[in-house]
């Protein structure tokens, strides 16, 4: 554990050559909403001869890791190699995808990743600020996507409370008709299948 880092740096053990029992496995973060079958994103992950296959970051050029299909291999390793080893690298932000993304470069590696269809994983917050100016074209999305990414606030759980959505439309009361329970009707089906 690395103090400069953010306590997302745990994720890049999944990195680690050999340290797990299995030659590929499919990771997905906690903060994110499978909203149906992910049959499309293993087979397309099973089309792809890189090891690691993840999404581009919807706000700027780095891979993300919110889920990511990941093949044990000796060029990834160097990902978890660096981080352990003390390396540093000048990143927007000191946490896992920042981290990779800069090793990968720095070794010049980037051609063992394959990115999944942006179409397939997307996020609340795209989703909503779309919603805004092109409700039908956000709801195609939203219909489309396997997964729905949670990052920064809100959480997943959040939109179900209401007083989650009393603060928001208080700090955007331009915004109240528009953003009120924005998808908490559809996610919800999700969100209590397993239950």
């Amino acid at each position: 554990y690395r103090d400069d880092m953010r306590p997302t740096q745990v994720k890049l053990e999944l990195f680690r050559g050999g340290g797990w029992p299995f030659e590929e496995f499919l990771y997905i973060d906690l903060s994110s909403l499978l909203t149906k079958d992910l049959r499309s994103i293993w087979e397309f992950a099973d089309t792809r001869s890189e090891p690691l296959v993840c999404v581009n970051d919807w706000k700027y050029d780095t891979i993300n890791t919110c889920v990511m299909r990941v093949r044990r291999d000796a060029g990834l390793a160097c990902i978890y190699e660096d981080y352990a080893s003390g390396k540093r690298y000048d990143v927007r932000f000191n946490g896992d995808q920042d981290y990779a993304d800069a090793s990968l470069k720095s070794a010049d590696r980037l051609n063992l990743v394959s990115l999944f269809p942006t179409s397939d994983i997307v996020t609340y917050k795209n989703l909503l600020r779309q919603h805004r100016f092109a409700p039908r074209k956000a709801r195609r999305a939203y219909e489309s996507a396997c997964i729905v990414k949670f990052g920064g606030s809100p959480k997943p759980h959040q939109v179900f409370e209401a007083d989650y959505w009393w603060r928001h439309c208080l700090r955007r009361p331009h915004l109240v008709l528009r953003d009120r329970r924005y998808l908490v009707d559809d996610l919800q089906k999700v969100w209590t299948l397993g239950a």
